[in-house]
């Protein structure tokens, strides 16, 4: 399964969204605190608009958000399919955490040959060696 990658889903977040004026600041960038002075506005980043999705909300193009959009996609394409969801969110899961495992022979003898020696002398046998042999 092709899975959208961050760049992607923003790019395509940005071209749903509309440039909306702030109302924190009235569109001006700035806003007034309690004691009278002028301070830049937060919401619009002192730009006097922003991206919403919604016209109310700034646009959150969060890594989180992404994630659980990616899930979401997969799910229903699982039901869809009628495919397992397991099988297929694995991968993403793995490689958006940064569990990436070694998956074929070669990437294995690389992993494992960049494995400490036993200080023993002996020739223990990592677990993942085992499961190749």
């Amino acid at each position: 399964m092709i899975i959208t990658t961050y760049e992607a889903w923003c790019d395509a977040q940005r071209a749903l969204a509309t440039d909306t004026a702030c109302d924190e600041c009235e569109s001006s960038g700035w806003i007034e605190c309690d004691l009278g002075h002028e301070h830049k506005c937060d919401t619009c980043e002192s730009k006097g608009h922003y991206l919403s999705l919604d016209g109310e909300t700034k646009l959150n193009l969060s890594h989180g958000l992404y994630f659980h959009a990616a899930i979401a996609d997969i799910k229903a394409m699982c039901l869809w399919t009628r495919r397992d969801f397991l099988a297929e969110v694995g991968p993403f899961v793995r490689s958006a955490r940064g569990y990436d495992k070694p998956t074929d022979r070669s990437n294995a003898d690389d992993y494992l040959a960049g494995l400490p020696q036993s200080p023993s002398g002996h020739t223990d046998i990592h677990p993942l060696q085992a499961c190749l042999a």
